[in-house]
């Protein structure tokens, strides 16, 4: 009786030669696993993508913030909490949600993020105008039916005792518009409670729990406990686990079936090269070693799969790109 197992090289050099033999089953079941591979890959790395793309990217995404402010609050808390931001290089505010009479959803542009809606009567605001934070407004076409459709592109319009000029009205954009520095010089008061901004620095947990410190200390106790200050990278995991969810018993079922195709596989092998004299003693005549063997062709077999289905994603990657 032999002893095992093997010398690795001994057990190599078995291998080599079993997979040699068995190449026609091992090409058909390797096949079969990389469609099925394929398959799964293909559906991973769709999601990843579009959430990742809804965010702008990694990087993106793990140097940008949800805020959450809060009820009523106005231009100053927003100021102050830019100042407490100023440390990790603000770069630009993504979206902002603001609040005025009439309009219950305002968002805002300016240098860096820009309107840009190909669907628009009007015009959009020039850089000059963004610059100054001058009082021009861009109207959903929501909010123009709802209130101002007496109005015409030139008109002034009264929003929150503030005169706007409305330059252009938008077909496309879920909220009206208005210039960023309009809101932070405005005089009269605008409410905002959401906002999503980038910094050029990450800020770790420890840094937001101070932030979130800093910031309740300015606030009403009314107030207190309704700012949250979030990782958007943690909205891309949480929205690709909900998405990935949704194919949960696709993918389950592939790995089953893959689980399946091995094991039946296997015992194909098995029974096949037990029953050649000549191979069955190549192997030491052991029935463990045998098995280890198959075990081994079939690992090469899946890790090969993998690869080729990778290389097929790459080269429709490639392809669509």
């Amino acid at each position: 009786m032999n002893k095992f197992p093997l010398h690795l090289k001994h057990y190599l050099h078995l291998l080599k030669n079993y997979i040699r033999y068995d190449s026609s089953i091992l090409a058909y079941i390797a096949i079969i696993l990389t469609a099925l591979f394929y398959t799964i890959m293909t559906i991973i790395h769709t999601e990843i993508n579009d959430n990742l793309m809804n965010y702008g990217g990694l990087h993106e995404a793990n140097t940008s913030y949800t805020v959450n402010l809060g009820l009523g609050t106005a231009q100053k808390e927003f100021i102050y909490l830019l100042e407490l931001l100023e440390k990790y290089n603000l770069q630009k505010i993504k979206e902002i949600r603001i609040s005025v009479p009439p309009l219950l959803g305002v968002g805002i542009a300016s240098p860096d993020n820009p309107v840009d809606d190909f669907e628009l009567d009007g015009r959009s605001f020039t850089e000059q105008e963004l610059i100054n934070g001058e009082n021009k407004i861009i109207l959903s076409n929501k909010d123009y039916r709802t209130y101002y459709k007496n109005h015409e592109i030139g008109d002034t319009l009264s929003i929150g005792n503030t005169d706007f000029q409305l330059i252009g009205i938008s077909y496309t954009a879920e909220q009206s518009m208005i210039p960023l520095n309009c809101f932070l010089h405005a005089q009269t008061p605008f409410f905002t409670s959401h906002i999503i901004l980038k910094t050029e620095h990450r800020i770790n947990l420890w840094e937001r729990i101070q932030l979130r410190r800093k910031y309740n200390q300015i606030l009403s106790d009314k107030q207190k406990g309704t700012f949250s200050f979030e990782s958007n990278f943690w909205h891309v995991v949480v929205n690709l686990w909900n998405s990935l969810s949704d194919y949960f018993l696709s993918i389950a079922f592939v790995f089953a079936l893959c689980t399946l195709l091995l094991f039946q596989t296997g015992s194909i092998l098995y029974y096949k090269n037990q029953s050649h004299t000549s191979v069955y003693l190549l192997s030491g005549g052991s029935e463990t070693f045998l098995k280890q063997i198959i075990l081994g062709e079939l690992i090469t077999a899946a890790v090969l799969s993998l690869f080729l289905a990778y290389l097929l994603l790459l080269g429709r990657i490639l392809w669509i790109g």
